[in-house]
């Protein structure tokens, strides 16, 4: 019986061991001359599954392409940066948080399977000091269907590659709530065997060379927001950038397109005019672009209206 309550006792020792090195907390202390994400430079090394890396006003260099597949919790806080010296790839699964005015400059950045990445930092995400590639700048890789990238502020540079594709949702789901993400080649949503997800809110900006949509993939606009994509045009409107979106359109319920989750749809022939988008021309930064910007169709106007007159009459009751 003895011998019995203490292996049991040992098991639920062990049990308690694992939990606790599960939850513990490693912190970033740079004490190794390379500055790599590496053993030396954790105060209780590098952060494994289930652990929280906490690194602030630090600069961090990825040394190899999975350094940071860790399926940990890893925060960059502060005025820290996130490096690549290299124009290789660097990919990353667990929760990534960037935090406050942290800089990221990685030539080609892949979210694998299990990965989150929130984006809430003031600063930007541009290229490696090495330069530039052929490959896209951002890529939510084929396999990666439960990974998730939101981006609330900052800036995401995604210029400077030589790809047909700045960025590639090509499974996974991309929000972005806020902040300016530019790129110089196409924006592409899923692939010819699986889609990907963009939501697409009011506060964020998307100023693209191009855009498509492929394999049931959905690009949800909230009402307000406005696409820029590049027009091909100085000063005029012309169909070239929204072609996609047109195309899109007129498959009726099996378009890609949807304004606040509902399908938005045109006739064979009919264009953009028709549907429920301002369109203008404008030139931001010495290039021309396209805008289009989701407005409420009528009967959302009247649905609005009803329910301020509705609020109106409640009020003049209670009083």
């Amino acid at each position: 019986m003895n011998t019995t309550l203490k292996n049991l006792s040992l098991c639920i020792a062990t049990l308690l061991g694992c939990t606790a090195l599960s939850a513990q907390t490693t912190v970033w202390t740079g004490e190794h001359s390379s500055d790599r994400f590496s053993f030396n430079n954790w105060s209780d090394g590098v952060p494994g599954p289930g652990m929280t890396g906490i690194i602030t006003d630090a600069r961090v260099e990825i040394g190899t392409a999975g350094e940071m597949n860790t399926e940990a919790t890893v925060n960059f806080n502060g005025d820290s940066l996130l490096e690549r010296n290299s124009i290789s790839h660097a990919q990353f699964n667990g929760v990534l948080n960037i935090n406050d005015s942290t800089n990221v400059n990685i030539t080609e950045w892949r979210a694998v399977q299990g990965a989150t990445l929130n984006w809430n930092s003031s600063g930007t995400f541009g290229l490696a000091p090495a330069g530039n590639s052929s490959n896209p700048r951002f890529l939510i890789d084929r396999d990666a269907h439960d990974a998730v990238v939101n981006v609330h502020s900052g800036f995401w540079d995604l210029r400077g590659n030589t790809h047909v594709d700045s960025i590639q949702v090509d499974a996974g789901t991309l929000n972005l709530y806020g902040g300016l993400l530019i790129t110089n080649n196409r924006f592409k949503v899923g692939r010819g065997d699986q889609p990907g997800f963009v939501n697409y809110y009011a506060n964020a900006e998307i100023r693209a060379a191009s855009m498509g949509t492929f394999h049931d993939s959905e690009f949800n606009f909230e009402l307000g927001a406005t696409l820029f994509l590049e027009s091909g045009l100085l000063g005029s409107f012309g169909q070239e950038g929204f072609e996609w979106l047109r195309d899109e359109m007129r498959k009726g319920e099996g378009s890609s397109i949807h304004i606040n989750g509902i399908h938005q749809s045109l006739g064979p022939t009919d264009d953009l005019s028709m549907a429920n988008f301002a369109l203008d021309t404008l030139e931001l930064d010495g290039i021309w672009y396209n805008s289009m910007t989701a407005i409420p169709e009528p009967r959302v106007y009247a649905l609005i209206a009803g329910l301020f007159s509705i609020i109106l009459v409640i009020r003049r009751r209670m009083k």
